[in-house]
């Protein structure tokens, strides 16, 4: 699984994926497929595709849709690498979600 890949899901199921990078900073894929570095000052001492294939536990932020009255916090869940190549996988690619 690549960056590219998490960033498909995230524009695809309309998530944030957020996963830890070195130095202590976190990189944050939001739902229209653009990684931020929140905090970032500069030009980074590592390439975002390396921290992201260095990462092996994700938060999964859901956002609530514009129909949802539900208070409007993201519903969040905490997956391990194998979790979210799952969610990546080749049925994911040809247009039908993990859950079906």
């Amino acid at each position: 699984m690549k960056l590219a890949d998490a960033k498909r899901l995230a524009v695809k199921r309309g998530l944030n994926i957020r996963f830890s990078l070195p130095d202590g900073l976190e990189c944050v894929i939001d739902c229209h497929g653009v990684g931020r570095v929140p905090g970032l000052e500069g030009t980074p001492s590592f390439s975002l595709e390396e921290g992201f294939a260095a990462a092996q536990t994700f938060l999964i932020e859901a956002n609530p849709g514009p129909g949802d009255r539900t208070g409007g916090s993201p519903k969040r869940q905490l997956l391990s690498r194998s979790q979210l190549e799952e969610w990546v996988s080749p049925a994911e690619c040809a247009g039908m979600s993990a859950e079906e």
